[in-house]
């Protein structure tokens, strides 16, 4: 028997993305299963495991909207506290994504979920798991859904884009979201845009060691890149004098001791 609810191509585009972000196939499931004759979650646990989803899904093992609330305001609390670390913490986090998506959960509690875990995974220098929350993220700051932390978290976006180099992101980004050009960290990511894109690598640090704390630690995991273009960059001529010290100071804002041994491990 032929299924009557075909998926058009944007639906398999969303299957492909959840694929890969968490090895779901929870799209293709309501598509073939629509909500009218789905089963209600029923599981009141707190505490859940991110489980990957190779078969049917069991809504027996799924939250509903209520316990995932509950949940994730127990877990920002451990983990601001220190009662759990990052790993449980963003383990438990993947699995409240993982009830959202199985549900097509897209609402406030949404992107205070994917926030979260965002805020966190930078704390960390997780890029793997900022990258998929700030691809849902960019998805739920297209709807009409209120997001209190908007400005900031496009903030971290375009710098990440921006430092990865994704300029064809960047273009989309500008292009889709309503960004207040206003905004203190929206002109902070901004300004690195530039100054990455004219290789002002002196403005470039600058930025990182006198950033907030948490822009500081968006920038860190790409220090060692920016620092091989900049090093590269003094010995084709095209900026400062070249020696030790003048590397060292832009850099490495004055450590020259750190800037040999960088040199010398990674040149």
């Amino acid at each position: 028997m032929t299924n009557q609810y075909k998926i058009s191509k944007y639906q398999l585009q969303r299957i492909r993305k959840q694929a890969q972000e968490d090895a779901e196939i929870c799209d293709l499931y309501n598509a073939l299963y629509p909500k009218k004759d789905a089963q209600e979650p029923s599981n009141q646990s707190l505490h859940k495991p991110y489980l990957r989803l190779t078969q049917q899904i069991d809504f027996e093992k799924i939250r509903p909207l209520n316990i995932l609330q509950e949940a994730l305001k127990l877990f920002k609390k451990q983990y601001k506290s220190g009662e759990i670390d990052y790993q449980y913490f963003n383990d438990q986090l993947r699995s409240i994504r993982q009830d959202i998506n199985v549900q097509n959960i897209e609402n406030e509690f949404t992107i205070k979920t994917y926030e979260a875990n965002a805020l966190a995974s930078i704390d960390s220098l997780d890029l793997y798991t900022f990258e998929q929350c700030q691809m849902k993220l960019l998805e739920l700051y297209l709807m009409p859904i209120k997001a209190k932390r908007k400005s900031e978290f496009l903030c971290y976006i375009i710098l990440y884009h921006a430092l990865k180099d994704n300029k064809d992101q960047l273009i989309n980004i500008f292009n889709t979201q309503s960004i207040d050009t206003e905004n203190d960290l929206i002109y902070f990511a901004l300004n690195m845009c530039s100054y990455l894109s004219t290789k002002n690598y002196y403005k470039v640090f600058r930025c990182f060691y006198y950033a907030s704390n948490k822009m500081s630690k968006m920038i860190q995991p790409f220090l060692p890149q920016l620092r091989k273009r900049f090093i590269k960059e003094q010995k084709k001529g095209l900026i400062g004098e070249g020696s030790t010290q003048y590397l060292a100071d832009i850099a490495w804002d004055g450590d020259l001791e750190a800037c040999m041994q960088f040199i010398s491990k990674e040149l």
